[in-house]
């Protein structure tokens, strides 16, 4: 059977505050309402450019009236968080384009009110990313300045949905397997040494003049390449353990 979960919070205005709020909306609308005017103005006089500054001057306004109306109800998704989602979904794609599976009627209902949001400039974009099962719903912004994205959990579903502890698992699996096996660095540097010694001891007769560099060039290389697979499988088993001994809260918080 299939489950949905989806990720929004009402917004609540205390009762004290009600009557500023309402006073505050109220003045903002007619200011949109005044913006508009101005920008069909600029429109039909051709002036593309103040009609577009008008424009952006609406939505401003309309993004504000949103977030005092609504905030935004949707829970972030931390780096962390979503690195252990990244390791499962590999595949994402805008909500308009995604046909891998079919969208209950819930599903398209949270949709449509995201909308609202990418509408006002809070998203740049819904997303959904998936693998095989449970797909997953995100708004995503991005920092102009930074560049740094942002997402918003909105909806998954799928038959059975897995829990917050399976994409752990998976992750910390995932990682566990990238630190490398020592003995496969100890004898590249065990390598690396015999042959950089065997540019030492080699005779000097013409005959091993042209072995003898190769000799150490190759010693050399493995050495380092010994060295960089240390440093890694050091960084991947640090990483791994910081994983195991940190434990990332769960993103699916209804």
């Amino acid at each position: 059977m299939e489950t949905v979960e989806i990720y929004r919070k009402s917004a609540m205005i205390a009762e004290k505050f009600k009557e500023n709020v309402e006073k505050e909306l109220d003045y903002l609308q007619r200011e949109v309402e005044s913006v508009k005017t101005w920008q069909e103005y600029y429109k039909t006089a051709g002036l593309q450019g103040q009609a577009s500054l008008y424009e952006q001057k609406a939505k401003n306004l309309r993004r504000k009236i949103l977030l005092i109306k609504k905030g935004v109800p949707y829970p972030r998704v931390s780096n962390d968080q979503m690195e252990v989602l990244n390791s499962v979904f590999n595949k994402c794609e805008p909500a308009e384009e995604f046909s891998f599976h079919s969208m209950p009627p819930e599903v398209v209902e949270a949709y449509l009110d995201a909308k609202e949001y990418r509408e006002a400039g809070i998203f740049d974009s819904i997303e959904v990313a998936y693998y095989d099962d449970d797909p997953i719903m995100f708004g995503k912004s991005i920092c102009k300045s930074t560049g740094n994205e942002l997402r918003r959990l909105i909806a998954r579903w799928g038959d059975g949905l897995k829990p917050w502890e399976w994409f752990v698992n998976h992750y910390l699996n995932e990682k566990h397997a990238r630190i490398a096996p020592l003995r496969h660095t100890i004898s590249l540097f065990i390598a690396s040494l015999f042959l950089i010694v065997s540019y030492f001891l080699l005779p000097a007769p013409e005959a091993f003049d042209a072995v003898k560099p190769f000799l150490l060039s190759l010693g050399v290389g493995f050495l380092a390449v010994s060295a960089w697979s240390l440093i890694a499988r050091f960084k991947a088993k640090k990483s791994y353990s910081r994983s195991v001994n940190t434990p990332i809260p769960s993103p699916f918080i209804a």
